[in-house]
């Protein structure tokens, strides 16, 4: 089903009345409201093309694109939180206001509708057709609809009534919000302090991104070639930090002395650490590698328990069903190192629950992550690439560690749920941070980069790890809107000229992850009209804002203020439409040096500054305006300046000409 129609009855602040916002389908839409009831008919859209967007042929169907346009404070992102209001588990978080969605069914003839269940104050309305040739099913399908909202911008949303509004929300602020989430329990592995804010924002990202970058739809399914040349990272730098220890209160009882010989056999091996050392001299140390590396090894073991203690510290749900069956694990572990007794613990705990026996934390995941660090760590010949909490390895083999902490942490995240009834979500309480960060460290991306990279991999984050796959935590629907405010912020011109066009071919790989391969339609918000030149007319939502009144008012197609083109239409054409630019497209810097000039000229007893505004006239790059202002200069100064702009304009152009066709122009 497609989104073809939105219909704003009311909201708090936005408009003073009733607004209709056609969405380009397959119908045009007008309505009439009579105090409850509103009348609905429609024209076919003339210009409507099936499957416009639908250029990648995969079940998953991207069903339509849009775009809403306007002036700051129009109100572009004020819709998009009127629509998510319709879905989110804490409606009341948002502005008030009274909307229905209109969706158009696949034959046409009837519109399926999505509508508040809150109460707003306002009465339900009842929509009614005005023909026989379609009807209106207002029974309310807001379960197979789910909007996704992104945003790369930090608006300081905060409101302090509600922890969680949207659990689809993937903006700037909540990412934000979810990475810094477990920062007060996390240190360092070197001191009990936390890393900083801006240490954990940046280790989260860089995870997103390689994930998202070593992923399938990169590396295999190639979806972004000929479209974007993703950043290459090169050498990558690990780093290791784990959770802080606090008390035993809730990890199972029959555990606790077994970890607590763990913990102390790790403690003096850390302590030892100078029995490694070796000196070349009295004072200089001849293995400082072989010291980097014991430390190292053993930081990795300490983090690997500390994940594994703060899972089980969330909730008390096993405090007695713990069994750990080594009954002479303390005498026969007087004969182990730390690494080998903590694998001997994980090896014989075990969870009961009446006849039932699991195993908790499963020995493959760990002792598989385990062996793949310590071995890339041993293959380390450079002092310089090991520290005692980092360490550098190829791009490729961080991907390969990456995955194997995602096999750990999997493990982990199922630990409530061992004798649970399978269930195809995960508590979203039961997910938990790895101990192993990621930052590449030869070069830093530019903020386009950024930007570009931001967009995707958040949104293969939240489709692969919330959405689905194993750490699968929400539920999902059969139809998608994602609403995407402003996501060409900061990419360059030529990427914003491939903004539609990347997604159209892209998009629908992400979405097709899930299991119900379900339909997706994208709206989003821009200023800029060059990526507007990818969309028909009537697939643009213009938003105009009074303003004396301040009221917003979506323009009609037939008003005389909508720009009436788009589609394949000149960039040039689309920014000179007074909707996006008042009064020209000069800058207002060098209109108002232009316009001091002009008066300068106008004046012809002043003489003072002819140097100065000469060599504005000299550096302005529009020919016509550039040529008259010299002959007026001429004029007033009684020289052939004019002559002179004249001959720089055309050796400008027998240039243009040699570059262009390789030939000399004086020679033709």
């Amino acid at each position: 089903m497609r989104l073809a129609l939105i219909y704003l009855d009311y909201h708090e602040y936005l408009i003073q009345k009733p607004q209709i916002i056609n969405l380009g389908g397959q119908f045009i839409y007008s309505l009439e409201k009579t105090g409850n009831k509103v009348e609905v008919d429609r024209t076919l859209n003339e210009d409507y093309i099936e499957g416009f967007f639908d250029v990648t042929n995969l079940d998953s169907k991207l069903l339509n694109v849009n775009a809403i346009v306007g002036q700051n404070g129009a109100g572009k992102s004020s819709i998009f939180d009127s629509i998510r209001r319709l879905f989110i588990e804490n409606p009341y978080a948002l502005p008030s206001n009274n909307i229905y969605l209109f969706f158009e069914t696949a034959t046409g003839n009837e519109l399926k509708t999505v509508s508040s269940i809150w109460d707003v104050d306002q009465e339900t309305l009842s929509f009614v057709t005005r023909d026989d040739t379609f009807s209106i099913n207002q029974e309310r399908s807001n379960s197979k609809f789910k909007t996704i909202y992104y945003s790369p911008h930090f608006d300081y949303r905060y409101n302090p009534r509600f922890d969680n509004v949207d659990n689809y929300d993937i903006s700037f602020d909540k990412v934000l919000q979810e990475d810094i989430r477990d920062l007060q329990n996390k240190t360092t592995a070197e001191s009990s302090l936390n890393y900083s804010v801006n240490q954990e924002l940046t280790f989260k990202n860089s995870l997103r991104q390689i994930a998202f970058l070593s992923s399938d739809l990169v590396s295999k399914d190639k979806i972004f070639k000929n479209l974007f040349d993703f950043p290459e990272f090169g050498e990558a730098r690990l780093l290791i930090n784990g959770y802080k220890v606090g008390g035993e209160w809730n990890t199972p009882r029959a555990f606790r002395p077994a970890l607590k010989i763990i913990k102390e056999k790790l403690k003096k091996e850390l302590d030892d650490w100078h029995l490694v050392r070796k000196f070349k001299s009295q004072s200089r140390v001849s293995n400082q590698i072989e010291v980097n590396k014991y430390l190292l090894k053993r930081h990795i073991l300490r983090d690997v328990l500390s994940v594994l203690e703060r899972q089980m510290e969330k909730q008390n749900h096993y405090l007695s069903e713990g069994e750990f069956s080594y009954t002479t694990f303390t005498r026969d572990s007087n004969h182990l190192d730390a690494y080998n007794s903590f694998l001997t613990f994980i090896n014989n705990s075990k969870l009961k629950f009446g006849s039932d026996e699991i195993q908790p934390f499963l020995t493959i995941p760990i002792s598989n992550l385990l062996e793949k660090l310590y071995s890339l760590i041993e293959n380390i010949s450079e002092e310089g690439k090991v520290e005692t909490n980092v360490f550098f390895v190829s791009n490729e083999q961080a991907a390969i560690i990456l995955k194997y902490q995602r096999e750990f942490l999997i493990n982990v995240i199922n630990y409530y749920s061992s004798f649970i009834k399978k269930s195809k979500k995960i508590n979203k309480g039961s997910l938990i941070d790895g101990f192993i960060n990621y930052m590449p460290s030869r070069r830093r991306l530019s903020s386009g980069e950024l930007a570009l990279l931001n967009f995707y991999s958040r949104l293969y984050d939240f489709l692969f790890n919330r959405l689905g796959g194993e750490t699968k935590s929400l539920d999902e629907a059969e139809n998608y809107i994602l609403l995407l405010d402003e996501a060409d912020l900061g990419f360059h011109p030529i990427w914003k000229k491939k903004f539609v066009n990347s997604m159209a071919k892209t998009i629908p790989y992400f979405f097709s992850s899930l299991e119900n391969s379900p339909t997706v339609q994208i709206l989003f918000t821009t200023h800029d009209p060059l990526t507007l030149s990818d969309l028909p007319n009537k697939n643009i939502i213009y938003l105009r804002r009074n303003a004396i009144t301040e009221e917003t008012e979506v323009l009609e197609y037939s008003d005389s203020s909508h720009p009436n083109k788009s589609f394949a239409a000149n960039i040039t054409d689309l920014l000179a439409d007074s909707f996006f630019v008042e009064d020209g497209l000069l800058g207002d810097f060098a209109k108002e040096k232009i316009n001091k000039t002009i008066d300068w000229l106008r004046n012809k007893d002043d003489l003072n500054n002819s140097n100065y505004h000469k060599k504005i006239i000299q550096i302005i790059d529009e020919p016509i305006v550039q040529q008259k202002l010299s002959e007026m200069y001429s004029e007033k100064m009684e020289v052939d300046f004019s002559k002179e702009i004249l001959t720089q304009q055309i050796e400008s152009l027998k240039q243009k000409f040699k570059n262009q066709t390789g030939n000399e122009y004086d020679s033709l």
